[in-house]
């Protein structure tokens, strides 16, 4: 969604400051400084809260920051939420954040997702899609072939996504990477491809996208369990290394 709404000219780049859109943001010393890429690299220095907690955007907007920009990763929904308060405003009346999603991306894909609500009717951003194991694997796919469907661009620049930061270097623009793929949860390192990109749900969801390999894998489980699941364990078994 960030990365549409940079090429429809809604924001001018993913260093755009935040609070050009929040404009209750620019006297705060700190949050004045968060930028959209700060948010979604979950680095803005807001604390991200806890999972499965989504209060209305509004609500998240007025979180204080806690740290400077870059001085902590903080993974949770906070930021997420912010996000869509800021592309919410952004958006033409009439136009939702999730129609937003659906139109530029999901739709021409064949994907139907539907979502948990935050308080206020919105689309819970940070972890509230439900979608099939066919659909996200053609998400992957998506992914897979640079954003490129059919001819068609329908995530532009989406390599943005993939650089590490200072931070935290297994993780980028809202993607875990290899080779320390989600490394400051579960706090073991995950040796695999160099160029793997994965996507972490509730109860061990994942897709898992290696472009050397041109290979695209969904794993799916019940949203209450996954305890046993071990990425390292899995990829390996996986590739054979």
């Amino acid at each position: 969604m960030a990365l549409n709404a940079i090429r429809d000219g809604y924001f001018k780049s993913l260093d755009e400051k935040a609070s050009e859109t929040l404009s209750e943001w620019k006297g705060d010393p700190l949050k004045s400084k968060i930028t959209i890429r700060d948010l979604l690299t979950l680095t803005s220095g807001i604390d991200g809260g806890e999972a499965g907690q989504w209060p209305t955007y509004q609500a998240s907007t007025e979180i204080a920051a806690s740290r400077p920009v870059g001085a902590r990763f903080s993974y949770g929904p906070a930021p997420f939420l912010i996000f869509g308060e800021m592309l919410r405003r952004k958006l033409p009346e009439g136009k939702s954040v999730d129609g937003y999603l659906a139109e530029k991306v999901l739709q021409p894909l064949g994907i139907s997702v539907r979502w948990a609500p935050t308080r206020d009717g919105n689309p819970a951003l940070p972890g509230g899609a439900r979608m099939t194991a066919r659909d996200w694997a053609n998400y992957g796919q998506l992914v897979l072939q640079g954003g490129i469907w059919k001819g068609k661009t329908l995530i532009p620049n989406l390599e943005s996504c993939f650089k590490p930061t200072r931070v935290n270097p297994a993780y980028g623009l809202t993607w875990w990477l290899s080779p320390n793929a989600e490394a400051t949860l579960v706090g073991r390192r995950v040796a695999t491809d160099p160029d793997l990109r994965m996507a972490a749900g509730l109860g061990k969801q994942r897709l898992y996208v290696v472009p050397s390999r041109k290979l695209v894998v969904v794993r799916m489980g019940s949203t209450r369990g996954g305890a046993g699941w071990r990425d390292d364990a899995f990829l390996k078994a996986l590739t054979g290394d």
